[in-house]
């Protein structure tokens, strides 16, 4: 793969034209000041690139890639943007909107409302997740029964309370309209991108031919005898094996937590577990051949990218954000994070500038 990356130069040339527009507007304005009819001020674009647009990293390393993907836009608009990373997790996120630090960020639509309910999942949505393990631990399962009298439950227990709709089928919009009801007035939710993350389970070829199984609730069956891989604190967590229990009665006879996904596939390829937890866009399933569980009752998270933005954002930055996010699908998730995450990877902001220069005539 070459790497087809726009120079320093040229985005240098962009920011230079964003600023010249900005000035020009200035003068206009001043012009019109020393006679004759008052002109408008600068209009909500004008004002982005003269303030600047201030996109969050967001808290993973793909949240990231997505948020220069943004920046790309938004300088092609003709604004000026700096993406900033921002300390203490989706609550610093958040907390940062809310005070008018960043403008906007991305995230993942059911690690928030997690989040935002005060039960965030400890394993996927941090940094420390992608980062190797040094061994490996045993856990015992929590019963349904210990899940719900721990407050939230899992998320279908949750949703299914806040929105009046039965225990299985939570979709999508179902977690977005949650998120948008739980965020306070100075933030919104703009649209959501094609591309998801959610947490699958995944067996080897092999092991989903001797069990014959295509979906969990083929699984259940079996899952007494079965050893399940999760990155740590997932496994206590209302997303993965307390989820699973409760929608399809399939309780592993154990659960082995680890400190990155990487390591919690290396451990099912090498046969210490056998079935894992990863998450949907990472390439470790189609480069190994690994086989998804289906989902049929939705007991995981639908997790999908989210733009969270201030309440008072101009139309003109959503527009441009809801524009590109509408080109973000699974596919590119994949090839992003791949690319960042390969053995010479290249930065942020370098996999988000090839992908953004495939998209764009």
């Amino acid at each position: 793969m070459s790497r087809q990356i726009r120079s320093g130069n040229e985005r240098a040339r962009t920011r230079k034209a964003a600023l010249a527009a900005v000035a020009g507007a200035g003068l206009l304005t001043l012009t019109a000041c020393d006679g004759g009819e008052p002109t408008p001020g600068p209009s909500p674009t004008a004002e982005a690139s003269a303030t600047g647009i201030v996109v969050g990293a967001g808290p993973t390393d793909q949240t990231e890639t997505v948020a220069y993907v943004w920046s790309q836009a938004l300088e092609d608009a003709g604004m000026d943007v700096e993406v900033r990373k921002i300390e203490g997790g989706r609550a610093g996120y958040l907390k940062a909107v809310e005070e008018g630090e960043i403008d906007v960020f991305p995230d993942y639509s059911g690690d928030l409302y997690l989040e935002l309910r005060g039960n965030q999942p400890e394993g996927a949505g941090t940094e420390e997740a992608q980062e190797p393990t040094e061994s490996p631990s045993s856990t015992e399962v929590p019963s349904p029964e210990a899940n719900q009298a721990g407050g939230d439950g899992n998320i279908v227990d949750t949703l299914a309370d806040m929105l009046g709709s039965g225990q299985q089928g939570v979709t999508d919009g179902d977690v977005e309209s949650a998120v948008a009801d739980q965020l306070p007035e100075t933030a919104q939710i703009l649209d959501a991108a094609p591309a998801e993350n959610k947490r699958v389970l995944v067996t080897t070829s092999a092991t989903a031919a001797q069990l014959e199984v295509n979906s969990i609730d083929d699984l259940a069956e079996h899952c007494q005898d079965l050893t399940f891989g999760a990155i740590k604190g997932e496994d206590q967590a209302s997303v993965t094996a307390a989820a699973v229990s409760d929608t399809y009665e399939c309780t592993p006879g154990q659960v082995r937590e680890f400190d990155s996904q990487t390591d919690v596939v290396q451990a099912l390829l090498e046969g210490q577990i056998d079935v894992a937890a990863v998450l949907s866009a990472t390439p470790a399933i189609d480069d190994n051949s690994l086989h998804v569980l289906e989902d049929n009752q939705d007991a995981l998270v639908p997790e999908r990218v989210l733009p969270v933005a201030d309440a008072e954002l101009p139309k003109e930055v959503a527009d441009e954000i809801n524009g590109i996010s509408g080109r973000l699908d699974t596919d590119a998730l994949i090839l992003l994070t791949r690319m960042t995450t390969s053995s010479t990877p290249y930065t942020s902001e370098e996999a988000a500038d090839y992908w953004y220069g495939t998209v764009q005539p």
